[in-house]
């Protein structure tokens, strides 16, 4: 369920009510688990193995004749064939550190990296969410996050509620808000659903 809301403070007050009619214990913001991409698995391989940050800089910044960086269709085969074709000009094939190179960041991608929080997407129940799934605080004050990523959840079945701050509603908002303050206030729900005006 996706609810759209001006950007700013308003979309948070409806998020604390969420917490509040619910409770901590059966509401929670769900998660995004950040996922090892090629840049970040070979930045932090690389670390691992003490190879200085200018080897993972010039790794990132080779050109591939693949698709886009850390796109969602990349192959298997094509990150092999990606991260050959870039170490190559960064390191020689006889470097002692090479093979465990490959194989670390290899291993590393898709693995999960770290938890993030959705920001805007709630799960609720009426009765203890933490018997299903661990919740943990959110480095935010004044909310919880369920452990589970935000695709799970709507794969599971389970309802999730976007709560959405938009810019373009911010805008309109303000503009109504100008226009009420110069004495020509508009009502939304008065304007023609045909008037090719209100269109243009």
């Amino acid at each position: 369920i996706d609810i759209d809301f001006p950007s700013g403070e308003r979309r948070e007050e409806v998020i604390q009510h969420v917490f509040a009619k619910y409770g901590a214990r059966n509401a929670a913001m769900t998660a995004n688990v950040i996922t090892y991409r090629s840049k970040s698995a070979f930045r932090e391989m690389s670390k691992v193995l003490g190879f200085p940050p200018s080897v993972a800089d010039r790794f990132s910044d080779s050109p591939s004749a693949f698709r886009g960086e850390d796109s969602q269709e990349e192959k298997p085969r094509d990150r092999k064939a990606e991260f050959e074709e870039r170490i190559s000009n960064i390191l020689p094939p006889s470097h002692p550190r090479l093979a465990p190179l490959a194989h670390l960041y290899h291993a590393a991608l898709e693995m999960p990296r770290h938890l993030g929080q959705h920001s805007g997407g709630m799960i609720v129940c009426d009765h203890g969410l933490d018997l299903s799934v661990p919740l943990q605080p959110a480095t935010m004050p004044g909310r919880t996050v369920v452990q589970w990523d935000k695709d799970d959840c709507e794969d599971m079945g389970i309802v999730k509620i976007d709560l959405l701050g938009l810019g373009m509603l911010a805008a309109i908002e303000h503009a109504l808000d100008i226009r009420s303050r110069r004495g020509d206030p508009v009502d939304l729900a008065l304007l023609p659903k045909d008037d090719p005006a209100v269109f243009e």
